[in-house]
């Protein structure tokens, strides 16, 4: 029988907690939570700011899809027409410094040469989107 963690918590077949609202389980010890804007590791919460939480809801929302370039900007930035692929890839990096073990080697928050970013999934976790969790 799973445990209860909140309304909205989804589970895998390995029984790992996935997602309570708008919060994501991506690892053991490793959670993203989107309403308070942060990324929790284990007994540590750091702080994430508000383009950098639009950036992991979009990536979110597409989980395993790429999302372009493009779209990421126009989400993160609510269709600014001044904000570069580089400020883009500057956020990334630093959300790269938050999610990832080895930064430089990244497994959760990947680079697609040429189009743009995507958030994998780790361990065959199905993540719900949080569009089905609303239902």
């Amino acid at each position: 029988m799973p445990r209860e963690f909140g309304v909205g918590s989804v589970f895998s077949p390995g029984g790992k907690l996935v997602e309570i609202n708008r919060c994501i389980v991506i690892e053991n010890q490793k959670m993203i939570d989107l309403t308070r804007s942060c990324i929790v590791i284990g007994n540590e919460t750091h702080a994430i700011s508000p383009i950098q939480t639009r950036i992991l809801e979009i990536l979110f929302r597409n989980i395993g899809k790429p999302v372009s370039y493009e779209k990421l900007i126009e989400y993160a930035w609510n269709g600014s027409k001044r904000i570069t692929k580089h400020s883009l890839y500057v956020y990334i990096h630093r959300l790269r410094w938050k999610l990832e073990q080895k930064p430089s080697r990244p497994r959760l928050l990947l680079s697609v040469h040429g189009f743009g970013y995507v958030l994998m999934s780790l361990g065959g976790i199905a993540i719900q989107t949080m569009e089905s969790s609303s239902r």
